[in-house]
């Protein structure tokens, strides 16, 4: 399952940006889109953001060709390898878990549409959103 970003993500994702400097390098494959959502309320005080640097060979030329990949590694992966871990994608360089994976690094190897890829994730950064819920719940209780 992959999910988009929420703007409570986008906010507290923002305010830790500096944290997650990623590089993702992507190839061929067409379009699927991915639909999924990550509720406001998994985000709690005290909670976990992890951040994973993904890297993907060889090279695509299209961002909407990113979430293809994504989506396979998902299809063949999440359920073993990703410990079932639902993950919010960008849709270029990287992607959030709520939870840590089983593993800090590691490539996967798998074919689209007869071209053979390998994914490379690492863990970038562990974040406790716990202090930017509070600074986010106290921006939003202001009257602009």
């Amino acid at each position: 399952m992959v999910a988009a970003i929420t703007p409570l993500m986008k906010v507290l994702v923002a305010a830790v940006i500096t944290l997650m400097e990623v590089v993702v390098v992507v190839a061929a494959a067409d379009t699927v889109e991915m639909a999924a959502v990550v509720e406001e309320k998994e985000v709690d005080r005290g909670d976990l953001t992890c951040t994973k640097r993904v890297s993907i060979t060889p090279e695509v030329l299209f961002s909407k060709d990113y979430r293809v990949i994504m989506e396979e590694l998902c299809n063949l992966y999440l359920e073993t390898d990703m410990n079932g871990e639902p993950l919010a994608y960008d849709g270029r360089k990287s992607f959030y878990t709520r939870n840590r994976l089983s593993f800090v690094c590691k490539e996967f190897r798998f074919s689209v549409r007869n071209k053979q890829y390998v994914v490379a994730i690492s863990l970038v950064a562990v974040i406790e959103l716990g202090d930017y819920r509070l600074l986010y719940d106290q921006d939003s209780s202001r009257a602009w």
